[in-house]
């Protein structure tokens, strides 16, 4: 296969499979019923006691055995007429038969013990029926079967007003949902079942809940959320003394760090798993960790490691009789195989996988082998042969309802016919794949849109790829603008376009764009769009959009870049915050950065924010190229190459006519402003220069202008005053705690731009956090001159802080996840802070202040891209509200400002770090 290939989706593995749902998964009865004395006693405490021995053969993990003592038990309950007695057995049958993969056998039996306690009333016994068939209808991945049986059992539990049967059946509910995908949903359940749990002192009920609910956090990719869970429910556990649990959460634990790529910290909580598990002679638990184990070494390459400890994960699961976890290990062992390309032995234990699951009436476990089996066919280059695979695979995806296995198998089937040459059967494949996506992310929040997006990209990506080749760049335009900031979008447009907290739960999500719509967008916006799209490898793919609603495409080919586009566009990034001339190696780029902190005597905005967030001289120091400003840098002339040169006849001549660029992942960290062309000439001298994260975006941000104008207009109150903050007293950080250096230029440069605005800066002990907060809620001008952070130093999903002075109920440090939760009117904010447009790059854009205030009302927003220096920034900014006064067209201003400001601070560093989003006008 070629090296640019698209990748196949993630094949399945024991991580997800042997992952237990902590919570009770049989109610196992372990007595018989009290009967009349009679002739049967002798032979109804024989059958108790079967029924006990079966109990505590089963939760030893001895599955089979307990299937024997409980069909004896059975019998003997059948002999004389004990019905209720035989409604438990057949019970305890279900859930033997359940844990050895036998899932039809299973439903029988529940059947039969639901059909014997109805006819007795019995309404302990329908319940433990109703939730087991439940929970079988979910193995077998019909979830909405599965959904249908919980909701009796719940709605029986309410009605009897048993509120410890509630809490187990909401509980039991939460997981149904979680496994259909539907995890908004599945955390209300489960914080509703914690808090029956909670109210009846139930402490076992309250480790279930909180430990489901760190399954959720889990699987969603909030590993914070589901580190702080499961460190609760291992402390419940250990309370209760309940070994067995501990083991489950300690492997947990262990998924988490592994999910997090630490896996010598999976190891650790793993190896602690297995030796609870040991000392209890749990062999399910053993075979589990020793699953995970094994995948952990596989990823970290020691291929024979994994196999060993599958392979032993595979002996105690075929001892135990469990079918259903021995073709998960199959699986995984297939996994081991194809990562170590020895694709005819994965296929051969995919096969024995699909067996099994096909034996037991495991339908969604024979829909994996088959995903599994077509995948590797693909590469061994069996077109035929895998199309084949996944198709059925497909077909069973289909029949139990498992969305998340039809858009993977539409997706590699893409890819198949892709690399087969049938190009239009990979679209029609891949659009539906996309629409499956996107049905998947309907009512999530947005940090878990963003996560999941990131698992679905690749389609995006190969369906633009083979729309091109299909010589359709228009259609493959749309599915770039669909396949980016869809969260955040979503976002906008209920926060931004929907003012009250009904309408914004209501709003449908906004439907993508069309190719008119953004012809006339571009016609709005008066500007010429730029938007890039990353579609393998080896092209770069741009569409122009022209103030007159015509398009044109070319691509770039990535091949002239000697190394990733990720490592090109960071050193283009370095070389432009240095200010240097010459070229930045990769071995060297961390010591250089040290090294000009340090030997400069920096004074930047932004000290606490990581290694990689680049100083700069002080005032009186040179700059670096100062004698030669105009002298070429390799890394700046080489993102001009690939980005500009292609395009450069189709941009505007006349330098006040707007471009806005479209980037997308790593190109978010290019300064376009400083791009160089042969003669040594930035882009911004050429070009009035503005970005977004997708033309929607600018659509929004555009509705959200007019409303700002609409509302003042129709006000009857007077506007507050523009807000300008500089130098607050800085709040600590760090262990110990320091506080951050005091910024007397930002102070200077909020005097000077309040006197510009006639207004009063805020600076010193006045500018607290919640002064301001308040403050921007009103005000139509925010400007922040203070330091900003770029890390998430908090743990709240959200990188990025502003500093501000601290109070007594407040840190000081207003951050891109409190931004969010506000509600501004801005026409204008600026961050007059370092790396303030940085982030956390994702699908979805850049995760960090910017989205937060774009988000939160801003019309437009003005970011850094390094740690700005201090003087010239004050220089710039306040150069910048100067030519704003004269032309209201912000990105104008902060081009005239960037010139100008190159004239006395020639270096790129000093000027080029800020950029425009949203809104010009």
């Amino acid at each position: 296969m070629p090296s640019s290939r698209f990748k196949v989706g993630a094949l399945v593995t024991l991580l997800t499979v042997f992952s237990i749902p902590v919570s009770v998964q049989a109610q196992l009865h372990s007595q018989a019923p009290d009967s009349p004395a009679s002739e049967a006693i002798a032979t109804q405490a024989q059958a108790a006691q079967l029924l006990r021995q079966g109990a505590e053969q089963f939760q030893a993990g001895q599955a089979r055995t307990a299937l024997s003592a409980w069909h004896q038990a059975l019998t003997l309950y059948q002999q004389v007429g004990d019905r209720q007695g035989e409604a438990r057995a057949l019970s305890n049958l279900g859930a033997a038969s359940g844990a050895l993969g036998d899932l039809r056998q299973a439903i029988a039996y529940y059947q039969q013990s639901l059909t014997l306690a109805q006819a007795l009333k019995d309404a302990e016994g329908i319940s433990y029926a109703l939730g087991n068939l439940g929970f079988s209808y979910q193995s077998l991945g019909d979830y909405q079967q599965a959904i249908d049986y919980h909701q009796r059992d719940l709605a029986l539990a309410q009605e009897r007003q048993n509120r410890a049967a509630e809490q187990y059946a909401l509980n039991n509910l939460g997981i149904a949902y979680k496994a259909q995908g539907n995890y908004d949903r599945a955390v209300a359940l489960f914080q509703q079942s914690l808090a029956i749990a909670q109210e009846g002192g139930d402490r076992a009920g309250e480790a279930n809940s909180i430990g489901n609910l760190g399954n959720v956090y889990a699987e969603q990719g909030s590993y914070p959320q589901a580190l702080a869970a499961y460190g609760q429910t291992l402390t419940l556990m250990k309370d209760l003394k309940n070994r067995r649990g501990e083991s489950i959460v300690l492997e947990r634990l262990g998924n988490v760090y592994a999910a997090l790529g630490n896996p010598e910290q999976a190891i650790a909580y793993y190896q602690r798993s297995l030796t609870v598990a040991r000392s209890i002679s749990d062999s399910s638990r053993i075979a589990t960790v020793l699953g995970n184990l094994g995948i952990v070494a596989r990823s970290q390459g020691n291929l024979e490691q994994a196999i060993d400890f599958l392979q032993q994960s595979l002996v105690l699961l075929r001892q135990l009789g469990d079918r259903n976890g021995e073709a998960t290990a199959l699986n995984s062992l297939g996994n081991a195989y194809s990562t170590s390309q020895n694709y005819e032995k994965a296929k051969d234990y995919y096969q024995q996988s699909l067996a099994i699951a096909r034996d037991i009436g495991d339908v969604r476990g024979a829909g994996v082998a088959l995903g599994n089996l077509g995948q590797t066919s693909d590469l061994l280059n069996r077109d035929a042969e895998a199309a084949e695979y996944l198709q059925q695979s497909l077909a069973i995806a289909r029949q139990v309802g498992d969305r998340l296995m039809e858009g993977q198998a539409l997706h590699n089937l893409g890819i198949v016919q892709f690399e087969s040459g049938d190009r239009e059967t990979a679209a029609t494949s891949l659009e539906s794949a996309i629409e499956i996506w996107e049905s998947l992310r309907t009512g999530l929040s947005d940090d878990n849109q963003v996560s999941l997006f990131e698992t679905q990209a690749d389609t995006y990506r190969l369906l633009q790829k083979v729309l091109i080749e299909l010589r359709r760049p228009h259609q493959a335009l749309e599915v770039s603008e669909r396949g980016r900031a869809r969260a955040f979008i979503e976002l906008m447009s209920t926060r931004l376009l929907h003012s009250s907290p009904e309408s914004q739960s209501s709003a449908p999500p906004p439907s993508a764009l069309t190719v008119e719509q953004m012809r006339q967008i571009g016609r709005t916006q008066n500007a010429t769009l730029v938007e890039y799209s990353i579609t393998d490898k080896t092209e770069l793919s741009i569409w122009v959009i022209h103030p007159n609603g015509t398009i044109d495409f070319r691509q770039s080919p990535l091949s002239q870049v000697d190394t990733s586009l990720d490592q090109v566009a960071e050193q283009t990034r370095v070389a432009a915050a240095l200010g240097r001339g010459g070229a930045v190696s990769d071995t060297a780029l961390t010591t250089l950065v040290e090294n000009t902190r340090s030997a400069l005597g920096i004074s930047t905005r932004g000290e606490n924010s990581g290694s990689a967030n680049l100083g700069s001289a002080s005032p009186g120091s040179a700059s670096p190229d100062s004698a030669n400003p105009r002298r070429p840098s390799r890394q700046l002339r080489s993102l001009h190459q690939l980005l500009i040169e292609p395009i450069a006849d189709l941009l505007p001549t006349d330098p006040t006519q707007r471009v806005i660029f479209i980037p997308q992942a790593s190109l978010f960290l290019v300064p376009f402003a400083a791009l160089q062309d042969a003669e040594g000439k930035f882009l911004i001298e050429q070009h009035t220069i503005l970005t977004a994260p997708a033309i929607q975006v600018l659509q929004l941000t555009h509705q959200k202008r007019q409303q700002i104008a609409e509302s003042i207009h129709l006000s009857s109150t007077p506007q507050i005053a523009p807000l300008i903050v500089g130098n607050p007293v800085m709040p600590d950080l760090g262990t110990p705690p320091v506080p951050l250096p005091d910024l007397p230029n930002a102070e200077q440069e909020a005097r000077s731009i309040a006197s510009l605005l006639q207004t009063e800066a805020i600076i010193g002990n006045q500018a607290t956090e919640s002064n301001i907060v308040r403050q921007m809620t009103r005000s139509r001008i925010i400007h922040l001159a203070t330091h900003g952070l770029l890390n998430d130093f908090f743990e709240l999903g959200s990188p990025g802080a502003i500093a501000l002075t601290p109070t007594a109920t407040a840190d000081g440090f207003l951050t891109a996840s409190e931004i969010l939760n506000l509600s501004l009117n801005a026409d204008l904010v600026v961050l007059s802070a370092c790396n303030t447009g940085r982030g956390r790059i994702t699908g979805d854009g850049v995760i960090g202040l910017s989205r937060s205030f774009m988000s939160a009302g801003a019309a437009s927003v003005v970011v850094s891209l390094w740690a700005v220096p201090d003087a010239p920034t004050a220089s710039l900014m306040t150069e910048f509200y100067h030519q704003l006064q004269q032309n209201p067209d912000k990105a104008q201003a902060l081009r005239q400002a960037m010139i100008k400001t190159m004239q006395q601070y020639p270096s790129s560093r000093d000027w080029a770090a800020f950029t425009l989003m949203g809104e010009a006008d």
